[in-house]
């Protein structure tokens, strides 16, 4: 059982080397994954209209 442990950890053994992602670098595409004034905006009319027909649903 030893050899076999020893035989698979020699075989598995390789030189490290970093990923990309773990190491510094551009990202061209970041401020294009933001979301721009548009989406927030749409995002408040819509919880806005959301909580105007619940106010409504509630009185009514």
């Amino acid at each position: 059982m030893k050899v076999l442990i020893v035989l698979l950890l020699t075989l598995c053994v390789a030189p490290a080397a970093a990923h990309t992602s773990l190491v510094p670098h551009e990202h061209p595409h970041a401020f294009g994954m933001l979301p721009d004034l548009l989406l927030f905006a749409l995002a408040a009319l819509l919880v806005g209209l959301g909580f105007a027909a619940l106010r409504r649903a509630k009185k009514g």
